[in-house]
């Protein structure tokens, strides 16, 4: 797996130094086919397809791209080093049609800016316009310290009008960084509602995954 929730293996230095293009041109000329998975808010990662397809023919890619919204203005102040969200779903549609799995990491999910159901609806219909394999959503955690008040300093700056409900949500201080209990419940039941309407898995569907692990990883997947 390539990634993480804080290191993307196609950040802006990746165009000039290759290392991620150098790994996949790797695996996709090994003599052991190795199923791949990439996790990513960057449309870079679409130069190197004509690795992961090689890849994914052999034995299996999955691509996991970082989504949230479709508002460029709240990309701009809250991604500012990330590709454009337009250029992500049209990234998305290329691997789609190049054979791939393709699915979309719908987190976080920020308080009063893109959690609306208005904005979660118009994500999920763009994420079904394309055919997405799944779409796997979350809310924000702020933890406490740098964290929190890196996001609150940032939000301040783009929306000072809703910090102090912010603040608020988060007033437990809790050390995973999740915001009231009650807040959660409500997200994730309208999170639910929307799903359904689209019929959209929350996970990787079983026969997506089953052919790139063994048997007992697939059940025990599957349990999960």
């Amino acid at each position: 797996s390539f990634g993480s929730g804080v290191t993307d293996p196609y950040q802006n230095l990746e165009s000039t130094h290759r290392i991620t293009a150098r790994c996949a041109e790797l695996l996709a000329d090994s003599i052991h086919a190795l199923p791949a998975q990439v996790m990513t808010k960057s449309s870079l990662v679409a130069r190197d397809l004509p690795f992961w397809r090689r890849v994914n023919d052999r034995a299996g890619f999955i691509l996991l791209v970082s989504l949230t919204s479709l508002d460029e203005q709240l990309r701009e102040a809250m991604e500012p080093g990330a590709s454009s969200f337009a250029s992500r779903i049209e990234t998305m549609r290329v691997f789609k049609k190049a054979g791939c799995r393709v699915g979309v990491l719908a987190m976080p999910l920020l308080p009063g800016l893109s959690d609306s159901d208005a904005s979660i609806r118009a994500l999920y219909a763009a994420c079904a316009d394309i055919c997405v394999d799944f779409v796997m959503p979350g809310g924000l955690t702020l933890r406490p310290g740098r964290q929190k008040e890196f996001y609150i300093t940032a939000l301040r700056a783009f929306r000072s009008d809703i910090v102090d409900s912010t603040l608020d949500l988060y007033r437990n201080e809790r050390p995973s960084g999740m915001p009231r209990q009650v807040a959660v419940a409500a997200l994730h039941r309208r999170i639910q509602s929307i799903r359904l309407e689209f019929s959209m898995p929350f996970l990787l569907p079983h026969e997506a995954y089953a052919p790139l692990v063994p048997p007992h990883d697939a059940l025990r997947l599957l349990y999960r």
